[in-house]
């Protein structure tokens, strides 16, 4: 009989969470609906006045609004139904399955939040809408969150996974006197390569400067020694009319004013002369302290450039004290740091696929138009890919153009050459660390995915593995995965 009941009961716990999982379910559909429906109307048609595009995104606000308390008060029933089957004696895979609804919940809350543009016959950008979630339904999550870490065989798995880690750590720390010698070398032989760069650079723009200042040297002591010349032939010129001037009679008095009218002209032409001279020593100046100025700047530049192109490996206990943090509390990494919401990757996919919608399409399109150019981009709304194209042209993924108040966007091609070209920065470097970083990039791209405790690359340990690794993740050319208390780094493609 008491196993009759049991029964009974797992199924009555079956069947909650099912309902709970189709309510659910039909609450994010209507929200999708809904906001549908409302960009079509943002969107599609005209709109006549300020008025109707206010009330327009005020409508949506609201269906947000009131869909955020839909998620509130299921959330809040979820919680105390479930509690009080959990008081009638469910079991841990009860509180698992809740868990993981809960924790969908508050994925498809995160949905809520809406980009407001127009599209239509005149472009707006309207502002953001994000639901705000209340602290309770944070204390629900963080709640069911701790009973599912305390289940048996989720603290078991845990202790396994903490036990593989000290193993991890403790091997990695077996050489560790060894690979802070490495470090201390490496280290050593970068900085000596970057200064040779460094004195490189500035012999370089140094003879540049020179070159640019003796050049302008010699072109104004050029025009001055010409402006020179018309001067001292002026004054000659004016010595022989004074002499000519002095020697005529009383009577020559045509001949005397022709003479001084001559003389007053030479003069004033001398003065020009002069001036000029005085405006091309001037001008040089300012011209020379611009150039200085402009060879320093791009100098300091090219400098700032050199130290990041450099690659300096992280020292060999923050590699190790890295790893025990990420592999003692791997969920608050991935919840922190590395991990991506289901709707992020959603989102990334998406964005992937726009642009390679816009790369074949190959010239500046609006949204309704990519839309209708592409049958894949064309099951999403025009407020979502909205939403998309704003991240991708904040990031220079692609170019955004308003012309005739609409919004016109296409390939960045320059940021996809940029990209290439980034792949691996320290590509031209030729230390021992860049080198290393260069075997293990190879790997990287042959296998996609590298687990260092298996690292197979002759010469390379597995804590300089996590060491140039990290390093890659930190340039965004890997990811990190954790799966079953193991760090995977994966390509980022």
């Amino acid at each position: 009989m008491e196993e009759l009941e049991e029964k009974y009961f797992k199924d009555d716990c079956k069947d909650f969470l099912s309902q709970a999982r189709k309510i659910l379910n039909r609450y994010k559909e209507d929200w999708k609906f809904a906001l549908d429906e409302y960009t079509k109307g943002l969107n599609n048609r005209t709109i006549m006045t300020e008025y109707q595009v206010q009330s327009e995104v005020s409508d949506v606000k609201l269906a947000a609004r009131m869909c955020g308390h839909r998620y509130d008060e299921f959330l809040t029933v979820l919680n105390s139904k479930g509690k009080m089957i959990l008081r009638e004696g469910a079991d841990d895979t009860f509180i698992e399955e809740m868990y993981h609804i809960i924790e969908d919940t508050f994925d498809a809350i995160g949905e809520l939040e809406v980009s407001f543009t127009t599209s239509g016959a005149e472009y707006r950008d309207l502002g953001t809408y994000e639901y705000e979630i209340p602290k309770e339904l944070e204390d629900i999550r963080d709640w069911w969150k701790n009973e599912y870490n305390n289940i048996p065989y989720i603290k078991e798995n845990k202790k396994k996974e903490q036990e593989a880690s000290d193993s991890i750590i403790s091997s990695l720390s077996k050489n560790l006197e060894k690979e802070q010698q490495t470090y201390n070398n490496e280290t050593e032989e970068i900085n000596k390569e970057l200064e040779d760069a460094k004195t490189k650079i500035e012999e370089e723009f140094a003879s540049l400067q020179k070159e640019q200042l003796e050049k302008l040297t010699n072109d104004k002591e050029s025009i001055i020694n010409e402006l020179q010349k018309k001067v001292d032939t002026l004054k000659e010129q004016n010595n022989e009319k004074e002499k000519e001037l002095s020697s005529l009679g009383i009577l020559q008095f045509i001949q005397k004013d022709k003479l001084k009218t001559e003389i007053n002209i030479n003069n004033q032409n001398i003065v020009k002369y002069n001036e000029q001279i005085n405006n091309a020593n001037t001008d040089f100046q300012k011209e020379y302290e611009m150039i200085k100025k402009e060879k320093e700047e791009e100098y300091n530049k090219k400098l700032e450039a050199l130290s990041e192109e450099f690659k300096y490996p992280t020292s060999p206990e923050m590699i190790i004290k890295k790893i025990s943090n990420i592999l003692s509390s791997p969920e608050t990494f991935i919840e922190n740091q590395m991990s991506e919401t289901k709707t992020q990757k959603e989102n990334k996919e998406i964005m992937d696929l726009i642009y390679q919608e816009l790369t074949y399409i190959a010239k500046p399109v609006t949204i309704p138009e990519l839309m209708e150019l592409s049958t894949e981009l064309s099951v999403y709304s025009n407020s979502k890919l909205s939403v998309l194209l704003k991240q991708m042209s904040e990031s220079n993924r692609v170019i955004k153009v308003i012309e005739n108040k609409k919004s016109y966007f296409t390939v960045n091609d320059t940021q996809d050459t940029k990209e290439n070209e980034k792949e691996l920065i320290d590509k031209n470097r030729m230390n021992s660390y860049s080198n290393d970083r260069k075997k293990v990039y190879s790997l990287l791209k042959n296998k996609g995915t590298i687990n260092p405790n298996e690292f197979i690359l002759e010469n390379i340990t597995s804590l300089r593995a996590y060491q140039i690794l990290f390093s890659l993740v930190e340039d965004n050319i890997a990811s990190i995965k954790i799966e079953d208390g193991i760090i995977k780094f994966i390509l980022t493609k």
